[in-house]
């Protein structure tokens, strides 16, 4: 009965290594007739650094503590070659190499084979042999990887080192076959990284199929495409979706829409993935992205512009409520701020400003722009003001602009009005564009009625009804 269960399981194991994509992946060495040859039992990673990448296998010797694994003590030294280059990378496969003889089911019967190689090329008289199986559907729930017992343990340690680097590499990187694999592992026995710089190690990455690495501090989707500045600093790149980044004091995790930097490396633009709190001159700021909004920063690390849930922000002339609630209808507020601090406009966000101690409000849809000295300089307003100076009241609606002493320039007079205008009062009809001086004196409007005006020469001109005329800040007719 025990040998029927063998064969049953023996069949089962053949038929799972040939099942399409979800064959695994085969650690194979060289077997030849010629036993006494070099390649013998040689692994075909070890094989090709020298065949066909022409490097020196340069395996370091380390002092092996007092019951240590040799290959395991030697295939982390080794992997520390990729530290540099792939920080996130070589912390997995540490631990991999690690856990790795804990995570080994080990047996003495052939394996199927497993159609995973790609292009190779072996002595004459010599064939592949696969020695290690990475099959989750063959597997118990607690082992990574089925390996051949007697002949693992004939193999030499270089041969051990190698298969253990090519398999965890591969259950870190799965891929279609093991080319992009075993040449990576080739270029880490051999070497072959000591004179890459960044940009040449990612390319390398690439061709070997590869599809995330990190780059200065994030993970990057390198099939989407990346930049570098002449430094070798990471200009563009986008993030693998809910990868984590230290942002200041929060370690949070990215959208994966594209992120930009400054050539210093500090961020300049990036998307979370959940709101961030954000000191500002107007207390702690939760901020986001949206749809058309990213969160973008100064080079001196100032926050310059960002999305936000429904919040509050105050300033000395000012209320802003960022983020529209209306009934059936909520949107996210957009803003942008100077590199001072100042908010600079917020769209989606309703305005409410103090302007000679009358407020007016401003309508949310549309964007409201202010000075870097945080006074109000331009928006469309949501309900019509009275508006007073020393010359005159007049109904002011539509769209609005201030200087920076918050003094009117320009509005819709809703309502015809009488205002001041040389020490006499001319009525203006409603329902126009009018604007003034900033010493509050009317520039332009238009006139109600027939009226004489004066030039500063002395003329006496007639203007008709219905004109729209311009004034200087002294009140003559221009």
């Amino acid at each position: 009965m025990k040998k029927v269960l063998c064969i049953i399981m023996l069949l089962f194991l053949n038929i799972q290594a040939f099942a399409g994509d979800g064959k695994g992946n085969g650690g194979k060495i060289i077997s030849c007739k010629n036993t006494s040859s070099r390649e013998h039992l040689l692994s075909l990673d070890l094989y090709e650094t020298k065949s066909k990448h022409h490097l020196e296998i340069d395996i370091p010797k380390i002092e092996i503590p007092i019951g240590g694994n040799a290959e395991v003590f030697v295939a982390k030294k080794l992997i520390e070659r990729i530290s540099i280059f792939s920080p996130r990378r070589y912390q997995r496969l540490l631990k991999s190499i690690d856990e790795f003889y804990t995570q080994v089911k080990w047996i003495n019967f052939p394996l199927g084979d497993i159609d995973d190689v790609g292009e190779y090329k072996i002595p004459e008289g010599c064939h592949l042999l696969l020695v290690v199986n990475q099959n989750k559907k063959i597997l118990p729930k607690n082992k990574s990887y089925l390996i051949r017992e007697k002949i693992w343990a004939k193999l030499s340690l270089h041969t051990k080192i190698s298969l253990i680097l090519h398999e965890v590499i591969y259950r870190d990187n799965p891929a279609r076959t093991s080319e992009g694999i075993r040449t990576y592992t080739s270029y880490i026995i051999g070497n072959g990284l000591m004179h890459f710089d960044i940009q040449t190690y990612l390319e390398f990455l690439m061709q070997q199929g590869f599809k995330t690495n990190t780059i200065h501090t994030i993970l990057a989707d390198l099939s989407r495409g990346y930049r570098l500045f002449p430094n070798m600093h990471l200009q563009i790149a986008t993030p693998v979706e809910g990868s984590s980044y230290q942002f200041q004091d929060h370690k949070i995790q990215l959208l994966g829409k594209q992120m930009t930097f400054y050539a210093d490396g500090l961020p300049k633009e990036f998307c979370p993935l959940k709101n961030i709190p954000l000191q500002s001159d107007y207390g702690e700021l939760k901020i986001k992205c949206a749809r058309v909004t990213t969160v973008q920063f100064y080079q001196g690390m100032a926050l310059k512009q960002a999305a936000s849930d429904y919040q509050e922000i105050h300033g000395p002339y000012y209320s802003i409520f960022l983020g529209l609630r209306m009934p059936n209808f909520k949107s996210l507020g957009h803003f942008q701020l100077y590199e001072n601090g100042a908010i600079k406009n917020v769209t989606e966000s309703m305005v409410v400003a103090l302007v000679d101690a009358t407020q007016w409000v401003f309508d949310g849809r549309i964007k409201t722009h202010f000075f870097d000295n945080k006074v109000i300089k331009q928006g469309t307003l949501f309900a019509d003001v009275s508006y007073r100076t020393n010359f005159g009241e007049i109904t002011i609606g539509g769209a609005v602009r201030f200087n920076r002493e918050k003094v009117l320039l320009e509005g819709v007079s809703k309502k015809n009005f009488t205002y001041l205008v040389r020490h006499r009062s001319i009525k203006f009809s409603g329902n126009t564009i009018v604007k003034f001086h900033g010493n509050g004196m009317l520039k332009k409007a238009t006139v109600l009625k027939n009226t004489v005006f004066t030039k500063a020469n002395g003329e006496k001109l007639e203007v008709k009804a219905f004109t729209q005329i311009t004034f200087d800040n002294l009140g003559y007719l221009l």
